[in-house]
């Protein structure tokens, strides 16, 4: 009984470091998915640029669209941010 214990444990251990050489070596990258997107508005075409921000309404650098107060609105044409879609661009 002993020695069944001692042998299963022993595999255990090998197909532990097996599947972490499997794991490290075949991978795939991951794709980073916290990248900020831009946003552009459906009316005048501004680009909102979260690397940028819009200091002059108080919105600072490295803010994500999401993170917006509800009631920014556009600083060119004054529309809410119902107005923006995702820039592709």
């Amino acid at each position: 009984m002993t020695t069944k214990i001692v042998f299963f444990f022993s595999l255990k251990i090998v197909l532990n470091k097996y599947l972490a050489i499997c794991v490290i070596l075949f991978r795939k990258p991951i794709k980073n998915t916290n990248v900020m997107k831009k946003y552009i508005c459906t009316v005048c075409e501004y680009i909102y640029d979260p690397e940028q921000g819009d200091p002059d309404s108080g919105i600072e650098p490295g803010t994500a669209f999401e993170d917006i107060p509800d009631d920014w609105t556009c600083p060119l044409c004054g529309v809410g941010k119902e107005d923006f879609e995702p820039y592709e661009g």
